[in-house]
C-alpha cells in the first residue's frame, strides 16, 4: 500500500489517550497525520471552523460536553463529508451499529489499537467516505437531470393542453 498524508481531528479528553494515539499514528507504516488534538466537542466545533478542512475525524463518545451516540450526530451536523472513525473502550455491538447507523465510517475500541490497525481505519474511513461523497454528486446531478426531463415533459403537456383549449375557444367562437 503506498504511503498517504492526513490531516485528522482528534477529540478526545484524556490525555494519555491523546497521546497514545499520537504515538501510535506515528508508528504508523506508510502514512503521515497531522492530528489537532481538543477535548470538548465546543473545541471541536470551533476546530472544525477555522481555516484547514480535515480529512478525518478521530472521535470518543464520551466527551464532558457530550455523551454517547448523540456525539456522533452532532459531529456529523457539524462536519457533514467528513469521515468519523469512533474511538471508544466499550466493545458494545448496539453502540457500534448505531454509531455507525448515525454516520461513522468505523469504530475502534481503545484497547485494541495498533499503528497499522488506526493508519488503515484513516485510510478506509476516507475512501469510503470519498466513494460516499462521489455517488452522491452523481444521485443529485441524476435528479437533476430526471427534474428537467419531467419539467420538459410537463412544460409540452401544457403546451399541448393551451393548444387545445384555443381550438376550443376558436370553434366556439366562429
Amino acid at each position: 500500500m503506498s504511503a498517504f498524508f492526513a490531516r485528522v481531528l482528534l477529540v478526545e479528553d484524556e490525555p494519555a489517550d491523546v497521546r497514545l494515539i499520537q504515538e501510535l499514528l506515528r508508528e504508523a507504516p506508510q502514512v503521515a497525520v497531522e492530528v489537532v488534538a481538543v477535548d470538548r466537542l465546543s473545541a471541536a466545533q470551533a476546530a472544525l471552523g477555522g481555516g484547514e478542512p480535515f480529512d478525518a475525524i478521530l472521535l470518543d463518545l464520551n466527551l464532558p460536553d457530550s455523551r454517547g451516540v448523540e456525539t456522533v450526530q452532532r459531529v456529523v451536523t457539524l462536519a457533514p463529508g467528513v469521515p468519523i472513525v469512533v474511538l471508544s473502550g466499550l466493545e458494545d455491538e448496539a453502540a457500534i451499529a448505531q454509531a455507525v447507523e448515525e454516520g461513522a465510517q468505523d469504530y475502534l475500541i481503545k484497547g485494541h489499537l495498533t499503528p497499522p490497525l488506526i493508519a488503515h481505519a484513516i485510510r478506509f474511513a476516507i475512501e469510503r467516505q470519498r466513494i460516499l461523497n462521489e455517488k452522491y454528486v452523481r444521485l443529485s446531478e441524476l435528479a437533476r437531470s430526471v427534474s428537467l426531463q419531467r419539467l420538459a415533459s410537463l412544460e409540452s403537456k401544457i403546451e399541448r393542453l393551451v393548444e387545445l383549449v384555443a381550438e376550443g375557444r376558436s370553434r366556439s367562437e366562429g
